[in-house]
């Protein structure tokens, strides 16, 4: 199966999940929430991003973060392998604790930032943990109500400021409007997303179907179906035989590590098609699926390191993109 489409840009805004693997618990005790929650003031300062909420479950946890630095995967991966490593020290184990890739929704801040926090609060509610989402310990909202010590890198006052510039005021606003949420069948936002991994309006979705097509998004993406028109391997092969001269089973030949044929479309069926490392793996006699993944990660580097190299990638870009 594809991995879930990962955007990435200046200012986007996510709901963040990551879960534990085969769903055991990933905080057996509060020393392990305190230092989950140390991680996470530390990621804030090394990463720059904005946080607005969060709440840890027993076998998971949720955030609502901002990076304006545009670094979603740098932070999630440096957080989710920070606290495995803790975990695994701490409880004398070894292995994965987490299942597989995290999840990262992008939000449409104008119309779900608030709503997203009111969904994240009431999780706990929700799971049957507390019959008042106030009292569990182990989440921004206490603090949202002045029931708990605030967090120096959580963002309250973007959210309380939504309700009024009077602090009090602003957070029992605030609470009723998340006691709604006990009661209202306005359903689950979740059940909303467009794509797997977008939740926004029409006008928000276009601009993230632009973004994409424009190539301004991480090139992480292996799930593109919903957003444009993608290649067929047969124009890849056509764009790169017709650039570099040379013939289909030049780009095919195995055992020669300097066959740039070979690197670029192998490069370019990872960025264009919607084939996934397998499909691609078949395409070039065979290889291993993981090692397409490998080569498209050195060819990148290759990109920003020879300039020769990148100029020629270029002229088959430029057809590629003339295709889409």
């Amino acid at each position: 199966m594809a991995r879930p489409l990962r955007i990435e840009y200046p200012g986007a805004l996510y709901h963040a999940i990551s879960r534990g693997n085969e769903k055991k618990d990933i905080f057996k005790d509060n020393r392990d929430r305190v230092k989950f929650l140390d991680l996470l003031e530390e990621c804030c300062e090394r990463f720059g991003i904005i946080i607005y909420c969060y709440v840890l479950m027993g076998n998971h946890y949720h955030l609502l973060l901002e990076t304006p630095q545009g670094n979603l995967h740098r932070v999630m991966h440096w957080l989710n392998a920070s606290y495995v490593s803790y975990f695994n020290y701490r409880h004398k184990r070894s292995g994965s604790l987490l299942q597989g890739r995290y999840k990262a929704i992008l939000v449409d801040k104008d119309h779900y930032l608030l709503e997203l926090t009111r969904y994240i609060h009431l999780n706990p509610y929700r799971a049957g943990m507390v019959t008042d989402p106030s009292s569990y310990q182990w989440s921004s909202y206490r603090a949202y109500l002045g029931a708990a010590k605030r967090m120096k890198w959580v963002d309250y006052p973007a959210i309380l400021s939504m309700f009024s510039s009077r602090e009090s005021t602003a957070r029992e606003k605030y609470m009723n409007y998340v006691n709604k949420g006990l009661t209202e069948t306005t359903g689950n936002p979740m059940e909303k997303l467009y794509g797997q991994v977008v939740l926004g309006d029409k006008s928000f979705i276009s601009k993230i179907k632009a973004k994409y097509n424009r190539d301004t998004v991480s090139t992480e993406i292996t799930d593109h179906k919903k957003f444009g028109r993608k290649l067929e391997a047969e124009e890849i092969f056509s764009a790169v035989e017709q650039t570099l001269s040379v013939k289909r089973e030049h780009i095919l030949k195995k055992g020669c590590k300097n066959n740039l044929a070979r690197k670029i479309a192998l490069f370019m069926m990872k960025k264009y098609t919607y084939l996934n490392n397998q499909e691609i793996a078949d395409l070039f006699c065979g290889i291993h699926y993981t090692t397409v993944s490998k080569q498209c990660s050195r060819f990148k580097d290759e990109l920003t390191q020879n300039s020769d190299i990148k100029a020629i990638y270029e002229k088959v870009d430029h057809i590629i993109k003339n295709k889409l």
